[in-house]
């Protein structure tokens, strides 16, 4: 009985994955999906991007977000589906790494948010984005950090932005 059990378990869990490889596909057509830009000018994982964008007509809105996981876990990768969704629904939708703790403590995360948003708006227009409509998004930890980079000069000024570029 308990084999049979964990083999109906096994199945289920392979047929779940393979749905979401499916769905994610399906998801993805017709938009264009770029990895791990590295932002920071060092090949880092833990400063890299991605960018889900629709097809180039016109400039689109874009999204910046910024995963949670208190500053130590978490990762860009995680939200694959948010960025699917909201690059079906018209926007750019870009998804940020950050170094963690305990390697780094603040201020680090929020300078390296800043310097991925400096990033995001010297280069978002290649991706179809329009720089004047970017909107942070943060979860968590996340959306600490995007408040801060909002809302504290120092971040931003450091690149040579101000705040005002950002809507929140």
């Amino acid at each position: 009985m308990k084999s049979g059990l964990s083999v109906l378990l096994v199945i289920i869990l392979l047929a779940g994955v393979v749905f979401s490889f499916v769905l994610i596909r399906k998801l993805s057509h017709g938009l264009q999906i770029i990895r791990n830009i590295y932002y920071a000018g060092v090949e880092d994982k833990y400063r890299a991007l991605d960018i889900y964008s629709p097809s180039c007509r016109g400039k689109h809105p874009v999204i910046f977000f910024v995963h949670g996981g208190a500053w130590t876990v978490g990762d860009k990768k995680d939200h694959t589906a948010k960025g699917l969704f909201f690059a079906k629904q018209g926007y750019v939708f870009v998804s940020v790494n950050y170094r963690l703790a305990p390697e780094v403590s603040y201020p680090d995360f929020a300078y390296d948010v800043a310097e991925a948003l400096s990033w995001v708006y010297d280069h978002v227009g290649d991706y179809c984005g329009d720089q004047n409509r970017i909107y942070l998004m943060g979860h968590s930890a996340g959306a600490h950090l995007v408040a801060l980079v909002s809302y504290e000069e120092k971040f931003l000024g450091k690149y040579g932005l101000d705040t005002s570029i950002v809507k929140v």
